[in-house]
């Protein structure tokens, strides 16, 4: 009998990690509603399942506003038998359903009231306190009462989320609020007419620096909402238009730590071949201008025009902070695009390109780039896709090695890493999987992070993995070390001649299982 609160009280530490604070755990197997961190009194956005039923407890929790998600168990499932395992499995698909039955039903909600909302809405004032604060011709919102309601629709024009602006703050101090239960990823607010094949496409986080942006230039701005969106929405944006050329216009967050505004703006444009723009305050820059509306109010319409005809590729992910780029505009050369008259680095290609040129310019691309433009080349040059695939590949000299197809060379991560926030993370997924103590743990992550960095090692430890006894999870360790580990090439008894063969064609990762 006192297992049960001790049961209860690691479920609730597991949540608290979380930042969940339920009024109380009851492990009952029903769903638990209460409110979250950004609930305000009674909007129960948050929940949690506790199953005590039986030789293993089990549980999940979330919070469908924070987009938070998470499981928790008694046991591991190695340690539980064939009858345990498919039960537990099967009580967590039931929760998985109900969540994401759950979640629908709050979407399906928040649809019908904003869709009811918008309707009844009228043009937003020109004396909306909001609107003269920000100096700007509202666009593509409207108002009910003394609420500016800002849209958010998803690529295909279907209405998913609401933002709320207030003439005056509430009691916490804001001013700003979305709809519960609406979804808001990949969804955006287009202030101006909807682009057609070809346009200049400009996305932001904001409403009011959209409006700003699209007031400067006449284009269409999409409001993303958040730094986090951004590239949900650009990825959206680069799929219905191929052809359009995307300028991601950055908040510039210099006093934020790790300035998330250009990071997330950078990371973006880096993933969809769209160009960054980043506001130019000068040398005379208050402490709390970051955003193009900002610049708007401080510098006028033209500086933010000028702004984003300055917008260039981003530079490559580096350590340092995040530069406004000063280079000449280049177009990523995707399909179907006009061509300029010059060959830039990126790839585009010139007029009267010959088929030489052409296979030139395309294995200079990085395999990303390639992978985007090789269709529409291909129809281009009237080739096949597998014939021009062949081509580039014999251009870069690996056309006829097969460490490639072996060895998938790893797309560098687009941000700055913490490497001991990788060797947390990386210590974490092993202890999810083996049950071992901290210290066997850690000396696994470190020594698949030395597998990334073997060229800058002078000397190489080997991980012996032992166990008292079998099926200890041996195997299974060595598995996950694979998983995650540079080059990993697994093999059971290998022989001496073999091994030669193997380092010198491949210089791999060797994972060997000695035993039978």
């Amino acid at each position: 009998m006192n297992a049960v609160p001790n049961i209860e009280q690691a479920f609730a530490a597991a949540m608290a990690e979380q930042r969940l604070l339920p009024p109380e755990i009851v492990g009952d197997g029903a769903f638990h509603r209460f409110d979250g961190l950004q609930d305000k009194r009674g909007k129960r956005n948050a929940w949690y399942v506790l199953h005590l039923a039986g030789n293993v407890a089990w549980g999940a929790f979330g919070d469908w506003k924070a987009g938070i998600d998470g499981t928790w168990c008694s046991r591991s499932e190695s340690g539980m038998t064939d009858k345990e395992k498919h039960a537990h499995r099967e009580e967590m698909k039931r929760v998985a359903d109900a969540v994401e039955a759950e979640r629908e039903r709050k979407a399906a909600e928040a649809r019908a009231l904003i869709t009811k909302q918008w309707a009844r809405a009228g043009g937003v004032q020109a004396t909306h306190p909001y609107v003269i604060r920000k100096g700007i011709r509202p666009c593509g919102a409207k108002q009910m009462r003394d609420a500016v309601l800002v849209p958010l629709f998803d690529i295909d024009g279907d209405l998913h989320s609401m933002q709320y602006i207030r003439a005056t703050p509430d009691e916490d101090g804001r001013d700003r609020s979305f709809k519960s239960g609406g979804r808001v990823r990949g969804c955006f607010c287009p202030v101006g007419e909807m682009p057609n094949g070809d346009d200049k496409i400009l996305i932001a986080e904001g409403w009011a620096t959209a409006c700003s942006l699209h007031q400067a230039t006449g284009r269409t701005a999409f409001a993303a909402m958040f730094a986090d969106n951004l590239q949900a929405v650009a990825r959206a944006a680069r799929e219905r238009y191929p052809t359009a050329s995307i300028v991601i216009c950055a908040d510039d967050d210099h006093e934020t730590k790790g300035n998330p505004g250009m990071t997330k703006a950078a990371s973006a444009a880096r993933a969809t071949g769209a160009l960054l723009s980043v506001p130019a305050f000068g040398a005379d820059r208050p402490k709390d201008a970051t955003d193009f509306n900002d610049l708007h109010l401080l510098h006028g319409l033209e500086a933010v025009r000028v702004s984003v005809e300055d917008a260039a590729p981003p530079s490559a992910p580096s350590s340092g902070p995040v530069e406004k780029p000063t280079s000449t505009v280049r177009e990523f050369p995707w399909a179907g695009r006009k061509q300029p008259e010059h060959i830039a680095d990126t790839g585009t290609a010139a007029p009267q390109e010959s088929d030489d040129e052409a296979i030139e310019r395309l294995a200079s691309l990085t395999p990303l780039q390639f992978d985007r433009v090789r269709k529409a080349e291909a129809k281009r040059m009237g080739v096949q896709v597998a014939t021009l695939d062949k081509a580039v590949l014999d251009a870069r000299g690996d056309g006829g090695s097969d460490n490639d197809e072996m060895f998938p060379e790893a797309e560098p991560w687009p941000d700055p890493v913490d490497g001991a926030m990788l060797l947390d993370e990386v210590t974490s997924v092993i202890r999810r999987f083996i049950i071992c103590r901290d210290t066997t743990a850690q000396a696994a992550a470190l020594w698949i992070a030395m597998t990334w960095l073997i060229d800058s090692v002078d000397v190489a430890p080997i991980a012996a993995i032992t166990a008292p006894e079998k099926r200890c999870g041996k195997s299974q360790l060595l598995f996950l070390m694979g998983r995650l580990s540079n080059r990993p090439l697994t093999s059971s008894n290998i022989s001496p001649a073999s091994l030669f063969r193997a380092v010198e064609a491949w210089k791999p990762t060797l994972l060997i299982c000695t035993e039978s």
